[in-house]
């Protein structure tokens, strides 16, 4: 099995302002949307029927119901950054690198969801923030490896997003 690197242009508050938004509509809405995608989740991984759904209805009640599961947070944060953010690629149309661990250590969000401390390795990154982040991470890649995630990074800065990687 491969690993993948994911990224995102979001924004952050955007983010912030659903989750614990408590707009019971909404969240209906997204398990209607994203049916097929929980339903994969429970399945692959093996949970009780409707467990991503209930991660969903975490998100919009602005709770952590399932610390255990910490993993599935971070599956269903991206299913959000896919909403109301866009994908986006180096400019080699994919990520050469298979693990985010090689740009930094640390987990993050713009949400306070858990961490497992394994996949999904998840990085949020502010505007405000893209610089002091390439400075201090990108000093650590060579080669294609700085080039890929320098070309995201910039297309962040300059479209006035946040950023998001997801590494699976």
């Amino acid at each position: 099995m491969g690993y993948s690197i994911m990224s995102y242009l979001t924004d952050a508050g955007t983010l912030r302002g659903i989750y614990g938004s408590k707009n019971i509509k909404l969240g209906e809405e997204l398990c209607d949307e994203w049916q097929e995608e929980l339903v994969d989740l429970d399945r692959f991984f093996e949970l009780s029927s409707g467990k991503a759904q209930q991660v969903v209805e975490d998100f919009i009640q602005g709770q952590i119901r399932f610390k255990e599961l910490a993993f599935l947070y971070g599956y269903v944060y991206e299913l959000f950054c896919r909403k109301w953010g866009e994908e986006v690629f180096p400019d080699s149309e994919e990520y050469e690198t298979q693990f985010l661990e090689d740009l930094t250590k640390e987990y993050s969000a713009f949400l306070p969801i858990p961490f497992s401390g394994d996949f999904p390795h998840i990085v949020s990154i502010e505007h405000a923030q893209l610089q002091d982040f390439a400075t201090k991470c990108l000093s650590r890649l060579k080669g294609e490896q700085r080039e890929e995630f320098a070309s995201v990074i910039e297309e962040a800065r300059e479209r006035g997003k946040d950023l998001v990687f997801f590494n699976y």
